[in-house]
C-alpha cells in the first residue's frame, strides 16, 4: 500500500537521519579532526603544498651587534671586555622553498630553502654603516683547528699568521658583518693553500660575515627531507634527513628529529614539549609548554624556551648526545654549535645570557638579560597547530681562550657575544580570520546535529502518527464505472528536456571549455603541435665600423650599421610530448628548424661581419681575479692574436658558428663551463631539441584559466638565475594565454633563454580582420630593475644595477656580461644611444608587442623582438682591455611577425559570438523563469477567485463527468488518474480534495451536506493526488 510505504520510508528516513546526526554530536571532534588531517596533509597542487613552497606570511628578522668597547685592554686579565648593543637592524625575509620533489616511496618531500633579506630603514635603530668592532674570528677558528696539526706545519701557519692575522679585533661596517660579508688575507692565503695539504684550511666561501651568503642562497641552509604525512600524519613537517643525512656530521649518535617550523604535531597535547630543527644550529631544539591564552581571540597554547632546553647533557640528559669534548667545562646555558660555524669555537644562547649560568654575564660587562626582550616565545592554535606567533631569539657567542704564541695568550678565559637576532613571525589577518571560523563552524556543526537529531525522531514517530490520524477522519467517497487505460511510456517534459536552446547553453558553458583546454584529442592539438602558420624569424646584425677606434681618449664613439634583415622561415614542432594527468600538464621539447630566405632577406649570409670579442672579453674576466690569470690571459691574448673584435660571415655569426681558439682551450680545461664547440648568435639552435629546455606546461583541463601557463622549465619552477620573484618560472610560451583577459593586468611570456618571465602592459583596444582584441605591449616595466618598478629590483645582479633598459642575463648565458633590450635601445635610458652612433629607436618597427582576442586569450597579431648587447668595460692587468671604455655595444636583434588569416580570424570571433548568445540566452531564461515562477500563477490564481461561485465549481465538473462517462480518458490523464491494479472489475480514482471550504460554491453541485468540514473524495488505495 502506498500509504504504509511512505510510512516505513519516512521512518527509516528518520532513523537515518538521527543517528547520522546523533553521531556527529557525539564525534564531532573526531570528525573535525580527520577533516582538519585531511586538508594539511602535504600533497602537490594542493592549497596547503602551495601555502607550503611560498609562505605568505614575512618574517621581520631584527638583528642586534654587539661592538666591542675596550678592545684595547685585551692583554689585561683583570679587565672584563665592554660591550654595547647596536640595533635593532630590521630585514624582511622572504622564505621560498626550491627544487620540490615529492617522494611517494616514504611520504617525504625534499626541497632547499632560499631566503631573501630586504634591510628596512624606516624600522632599523641603526645604520649599515656603522662601525662594529670584534674579536678576530678567523684566528680563533683556525688556532682550534691547528691544535690537531703536526708541529712543523703547527710553526708554519704560526708563521704565516703573525703577517696575515696579528690584529686581534676587526673593525667593518654593520652591513659586511651581517649580510654583504668581507674579505681578509686570511680566507685569500686559504683558498691558495692545496687543499689535500691541508684540508682543515678550506674556508667554503670567499667572504666572511656572521649572516654571509645567506641573503638569496639555497646552498647555506642545506637539503631537507621532510614527512608528508601521508603515512602517518603525526609526522607531518617533521624532519627526516638533512643533507641527505639522518645525523649531523658533529653529533652522530643524535638522530633527527622535530618539526621545521610550519606544522606541529597535532591536536597539541598541555604538558608536553615541541621541538624544532634548526639548521642554523645544526641540531634540534625543545620549547617547553608555558600554559594557554587568548590571542585575538583565539585559544592558544604559549610556548617558552627554558633553561632546561639550553642545558647541556650533564645538567639535562636529553641533550647529552649533543655534548662534544668540551661539555663538561662549558656550564649550562650555552650550546655548542661549532659545526656549524666550521669548526670555530662558536656556542648559542639566549640573548644577553638570559637563563643561563650567571658566570657567563659576569666575565663581561653590558649584559642586561630581559624577560620581555630575550625569552623565546611561540604561540600556536591548538587544534591545527598553526602558527599565531613567533619570538625566536638566539644569540651567538665565541670563546676565547688563552693559548700559547696565540694574539689572545693573555686574556682571560670568556665568551664573547657576537650578534642575536630575534624572528618575529605573526599570522596575517586573512588566515587568522579562517582560525577564528573553527570554534564557529565546530558549534553550527553541533547545532545542525541537534537539529538533524530532532528532526529525525520526528520523522520515525510524530509524522506517521500524523498520517494514520489524518486517514481516520477522511471519507470515502466512490466514483464508478470510471474506464482508465495505464500507459507504458513515462511523460517527459520535452519543452524542457529536449529545449534546443538549454543544450547550446550547456555546450557553451561546459563543453567549450573542454575543447579549449589542451589534449591529444582537442581542436587545438595539432595547431599547438606545429603552427599551421606561416613563421618569417628576422635577424638584424649590427656592423661594428670603427673598432680601431675602441679606446679611452680617441674621442669617437663607436659606430654601428644595422644589416638585414637576414629572414628565416621556421619550422617548429614540438617532440618528445608527455602528458600528466595527475596535475593537468604536459612536457616537451621544441624543435625547430630554420631555412634561410633568400628572396625575403635584405643581405646575404656571405656578408661580412665585424662584432664585438665577447669571448676574449668574457675570458679576461674570469681570469682577472689573480695575478696568474691576468698572465694567463695576456700571454694567450697575444699568442692568438686576439682583438677587441672579430669579423665573420653573417652565416657564421648566426646558426653555422665559427671556431675559436678560447673555446677549444676552455674545453680541454673546464669541460663542464663550455658546453659548446663554436659561437654563434643562434648555433645550435637549427633542428635541436634541447635549445629552448625541458618544457611543462599546464592544458587546462582542470582549470581552463591556467592554459598555456609554464609550470616548470628544466624541472625546475625556479631557475635560480635571479631572486625571489624574478627567478619564477611563469607565463606563457606566446601559444596559449588564460581567457576572458583584463585590460588591468599585464600577461606574461616566459623566455628561456633570459631564465624570466617578461610582462606585457595593456596598451590599447584595436581590431584584426574585424575581431576586437586588446593589444599588450613592452614597456619600460618589461626592461626595469628597481629605476619604476621595485618588484623589478631583484633583476639587478650582484647588487650591480645599471640605468633601466636593459637585462642582465649573465646568469642565464655562463655569467657572460650580456644584456637585452628592446631593438636600439627603444624604451631605454638615454646614455646608451648617446654612447655609440647608428642607432635610431622608432616604435613602429621597434615595439614588442601580442595582441590578443580577451575570451578566448589566443594571439592574433604579434610583433617585435629582442636585441643582444655586451656590455664592455676595462679589465684592470688585462693589455688589451685596460683602457677600453664602458660601452653597452649592440651585438644584434631578431624578431617574429605572425598575424592570422581572415579565415582563422572568422573562427576566433565565434567565440565572441557564442559568449555574447550565452549571456542573451541566460538573461531570456532567467527572466522567463522567473515570470513562469511568480507572476502567471499568481495571475491565474487572482482570477480564479475573483470569478463567480459557479465559475469555480465548473471549473471541477469533469470530475463528475469521470465519474458516469464510460468512455476511456486520453493518455495523459489516464496517466494523471491511474486505475487502481487491484480491482480491475471496478475501477476507481480517489482524488483528496483538501482545505477546500463550504463557501466556494462547490456544494450546491456536488450534493454534499453543510455539516462536513472539508469536501473529500478519497480511497483507501489510491495515489495522493492533491488539488488545491
Amino acid at each position: 500500500m502506498i500509504g504504509k510505504q511512505r510510512i516505513w520510508r519516512t521512518s527509516a528516513v528518520g532513523l537515518v537521519l538521527s543517528t547520522f546526526s546523533l553521531f556527529s554530536i557525539v564525534y564531532m571532534d573526531q570528525i573535525e579532526r580527520w577533516m582538519i588531517e585531511w586538508l594539511m596533509v602535504l600533497r602537490p597542487g594542493t592549497l596547503i603544498s602551495t601555502l607550503w613552497e611560498s609562505p605568505s606570511m614575512d618574517i621581520n628578522v631584527d638583528l642586534y651587534i654587539f661592538n666591542w668597547t675596550n678592545s684595547e685592554s685585551i692583554g689585561d686579565p683583570t679587565v672584563k671586555p665592554r660591550f654595547e648593543e647596536l640595533g635593532p637592524y630590521r630585514f624582511t625575509e622572504r622564505m621560498q622553498k626550491v627544487n620540490v620533489e615529492w617522494h611517494d616511496e616514504n611520504s617525504t618531500v625534499s626541497y632547499k630553502r632560499r631566503s631573501r633579506f630586504d634591510f628596512d630603514q624606516n624600522l632599523s635603530a641603526g645604520l649599515p654603516s656603522d662601525p662594529i668592532v670584534a674579536p678576530n674570528l678567523l684566528i680563533v677558528g683556525l688556532y682550534q683547528k691547528m691544535m690537531l696539526w703536526s708541529p712543523m706545519l703547527r710553526s708554519l701557519m704560526m708563521i704565516a699568521l703573525n703577517i696575515y692575522g696579528k690584529d686581534q679585533t676587526m673593525v667593518r661596517p654593520a652591513s659586511d658583518w651581517m649580510f654583504d660579508g668581507f674579505d681578509t688575507p686570511l680566507i685569500k692565503m686559504s683558498k691558495m693553500m692545496p687543499p689535500k695539504l691541508v684540508p682543515e684550511m678550506k674556508f667554503p666561501y670567499e667572504k666572511i660575515g656572521y649572516a654571509y651568503p645567506r641573503n638569496g642562497s639555497m646552498e647555506i641552509y642545506g637539503h631537507h627531507n621532510v614527512y608528508t604525512g601521508r603515512d602517518k600524519f603525526e609526522k607531518l613537517g617533521q624532519i627526516a634527513q638533512w643533507r641527505y643525512n639522518n645525523v649531523t656530521e658533529a653529533s652522530p649518535r643524535c638522530k633527527l628529529k622535530g618539526s621545521t617550523g610550519e606544522f606541529h604535531p597535532i591536536p597539541l597535547v598541555k604538558g608536553r614539549p615541541i621541538s624544532y630543527f634548526l639548521p642554523d644550529l645544526c641540531r634540534e631544539l625543545q620549547v617547553d609548554y608555558y600554559g594557554t591564552t587568548l590571542f585575538e581571540g583565539v585559544e592558544a597554547f604559549v610556548y617558552k624556551g627554558s633553561a632546561r632546553n639550553m642545558a647541556n647533557g650533564t645538567d639535562n640528559p636529553d641533550n647529552s648526545c649533543y655534548c662534544q669534548e668540551n661539555c663538561q667545562e662549558v656550564r649550562s646555558g650555552l650550546l655548542n654549535i661549532s659545526s656549524c660555524w666550521y669548526g670555530a669555537p662558536v656556542f648559542a644562547s639566549y640573548p644577553h645570557f638570559y637563563q643561563a649560568d650567571p658566570y657567563y654575564a659576569d666575565q663581561v660587562e653590558g649584559m642586561k638579560p630581559d624577560k620581555d626582550r630575550h625569552a623565546m616565545v611561540i604561540m600556536l592554535e591548538p587544534k591545527t597547530g598553526m602558527v599565531l606567533e613567533i619570538k625566536a631569539r638566539i644569540m651567538a657567542n665565541l670563546l676565547v681562550e688563552p693559548k700559547t704564541h696565540l694574539i689572545y695568550r693573555n686574556a682571560r678565559k670568556t665568551f664573547f657575544p657576537l650578534i642575536w637576532a630575534d624572528y618575529n613571525v605573526r599570522i596575517t589577518d586573512d588566515l587568522l580570520g579562517y582560525v577564528k571560523l573553527i570554534p564557529i563552524l565546530e558549534l553550527v556543526g553541533k547545532i545542525c546535529g541537534v537539529l538533524g537529531a530532532s528532526l529525525g525522531v520526528l520523522m520515525v514517530f510524530w509524522y506517521p502518527h500524523q498520517m494514520i490520524w489524518q486517514k481516520t477522519l477522511m471519507q470515502k467517497i466512490e466514483i464508478n464505472a470510471l474506464e482508465t487505460t495505464r500507459t507504458s511510456d513515462p511523460i517527459k517534459n520535452n519543452s524542457v528536456e529536449d529545449s534546443p536552446l538549454l543544450i547550446g547553453l550547456q555546450y557553451t558553458v561546459a563543453g567549450n571549455s573542454n575543447e579549449m583546454a589542451l589534449s591529444p584529442t582537442s581542436r587545438s592539438f595539432e595547431g599547438w603541435k606545429v603552427s599551421p602558420l606561416p613563421l618569417n624569424f628576422d635577424v638584424y646584425l649590427f656592423n661594428w665600423t670603427n673598432p680601431q677606434d675602441f679606446f679611452v681618449g680617441s674621442g669617437k664613439k663607436p659606430r654601428f650599421e644595422q644589416l638585414g634583415p637576414y629572414r628565416f622561415r621556421e619550422q617548429p614542432d614540438k617532440v618528445d610530448i608527455e602528458w600528466h594527468n595527475q596535475n593537468a600538464s604536459v612536457s616537451f621539447h621544441k624543435k625547430s628548424w630554420f631555412y634561410f630566405d633568400a628572396a625575403g632577406s635584405n643581405g646575404s649570409l656571405s656578408d661580412m661581419v665585424t662584432q664585438v670579442n665577447s669571448v676574449a672579453h668574457a675570458a679576461a674576466r674570469r681570469g682577472a681575479d689573480s695575478w696568474l690569470g691576468r698572465l694567463a690571459v695576456n700571454v694567450a691574448n697575444r699568442a692568438y692574436g686576439q682583438d677587441v673584435s672579430v669579423t665573420k660571415t653573417a652565416d657564421e655569426m648566426l646558426f653555422k658558428g665559427y671556431d675559436h681558439q678560447f673555446i677549444k682551450v676552455g674545453k680541454l680545461l673546464r669541460p663542464q663551463d663550455v658546453p659548446y664547440a663554436r659561437v654563434g648568435f643562434q648555433y645550435p639552435r637549427n633542428g635541436s631539441a634541447t635549445f629552448d629546455g625541458d618544457i611543462n606546461m599546464f592544458t587546462g583541463s582542470d582549470d581552463i584559466a591556467k592554459m598555456g601557463q609554464i609550470h616548470t622549465w628544466n624541472n625546475l619552477t625556479h631557475t635560480g638565475a635571479f631572486e625571489g620573484t624574478c627567478g619564477q618560472v611563469r607565463g606563457s610560451m606566446g601559444e596559449f594565454f588564460p581567457p576572458n583577459l583584463s585590460t588591468n593586468a599585464s600577461v606574461y611570456m616566459y623566455m628561456p633563454k633570459m631564465c624570466r618571465a617578461i610582462p606585457l602592459d595593456y596598451t590599447e583596444t584595436v581590431t584584426v580582420h574585424g575581431v576586437t582584441a586588446y593589444k599588450f605591449s613592452g614597456t619600460q616595466h618589461a626592461v626595469d630593475n628597481g629605476t619604476l618598478y621595485p618588484e623589478t629590483s631583484c633583476y639587478c645582479v650582484g647588487g650591480k644595477c645599471l640605468p633601466i633598459g636593459v637585462i642582465n642575463i649573465g646568469p642565464c648565458a655562463f655569467n657572460a656580461s650580456v644584456y637585452m633590450s628592446f631593438p636600439h635601445f627603444y624604451m631605454a635610458d638615454a646614455s646608451y644611444l648617446e654612447a655609440i652612433e647608428g642607432l635610431q629607436p622608432e616604435r613602429e618597427k621597434h615595439e614588442f608587442f601580442m595582441t590578443l582576442e580577451p575570451n578566448a586569450g589566443v594571439p592574433m597579431d604579434v610583433g617585435g623582438g629582442f636585441q643582444a648587447n655586451y656590455y664592455m668595460e676595462p679589465i684592470e692587468g688585462i693589455d688589451l682591455y685596460k683602457n677600453v671604455p664602458r660601452v653597452m655595444i649592440p651585438m644584434m636583434w631578431c624578431e617574429e611577425r605572425v598575424r592570422v588569416t581572415e579565415e582563422i580570424a572568422a573562427d576566433i570571433a565565434l567565440v565572441s559570438l557564442i559568449v555574447l548568445l550565452g549571456q542573451i540566452a541566460t538573461g531570456i531564461l532567467l527572466a522567463g523563469g522567473l515570470i513562469c515562477t511568480c507572476w502567471y500563477p499568481t495571475r491565474k490564481v487572482t482570477h480564479f477567485c475573483q470569478s463567480d461561485p459557479k465559475a469555480k465549481a465548473s471549473a471541477f465538473s469533469p470530475l463528475a463527468a469521470f465519474g458516469v462517462n464510460s468512455a476511456a480518458p486520453s493518455a495523459p490523464t489516464a496517466q494523471i488518474f491511474r486505475n487502481n491494479t487491484s480491482s480491475p472489475g471496478n475501477d476507481r480514482v480517489g482524488v483528496r480534495l483538501l482545505d477546500y471550504n463550504r463557501d466556494s460554491g462547490l456544494k450546491a453541485e456536488s450534493g454534499t451536506t453543510e455539516n462536513s468540514a472539508r469536501e473529500l473524495l478519497i480511497a483507501e488505495d489510491s495515489p495522493d493526488v492533491i488539488i488545491r
